[in-house]
């Protein structure tokens, strides 16, 4: 059984964090036990290495300069997370090649929301891990004391428009 697993970043552009590192778990166990294993994962928009391999597939991405920049263009770059046409039609075009019978998936941020649309669309059997509040929040970050963030407009618009992209899976 072909197995798709789906993490933003993984080797070799990871950052040593807890969802790289429970991706990199399972893909391990999954290859021992005989499973065929392929990754999608985002590498930097400016990378020119063809960083493809047999059983990896890199998206180039400005999710790895986020951080840096101005509010406004983080405010511009999630909005198209929640909507990356482009991405939706490149994982589309690795599926159709490599065929997975089950899709797991971790932090999508840069990858893009539309994904659960297009398993669903294609009926691919998806799991989704969940590490941290990325579907409600954007940073994906909630720290002791400020639990009101969840109750900014911008917030409560996206995690409705996430909820609607996540909801329900058929599969």
């Amino acid at each position: 059984m072909k197995i798709c697993l789906i993490n933003n970043v993984l080797h070799p552009f990871d950052r040593s964090g807890g969802a790289e590192r429970i991706s990199e778990i399972i893909s391990k166990g999954l290859r021992d036990s005989g499973r065929e294993v392929f990754t999608v994962s985002l590498k930097p928009h400016n990378n020119k290495d063809k960083a493809n391999t047999k059983y990896s597939y890199y998206l180039k991405s400005y999710f790895y300069v986020l951080s840096g920049m101005p509010l406004i263009i983080k405010l511009i770059w999630h909005l198209n997370n929640l909507f990356n046409i482009i991405n939706f039609f490149k994982i589309a075009k690795i599926f159709k090649k490599e065929n997975p019978k089950v899709v797991i998936t971790n932090n999508l941020m840069g990858i893009g929301f539309l994904l659960p649309l297009l398993l669903k669309i294609l009926k691919i059997k998806h799991i989704h891990i969940l590490h941290d509040i990325q579907l409600i929040d954007p940073s994906g970050l909630m720290f002791f004391g400020e639990e009101y963030k969840l109750e900014k407009n911008f917030t409560k618009i996206y995690s409705n428009i996430t909820r609607l992209l996540f909801a329900s899976p058929d599969h």
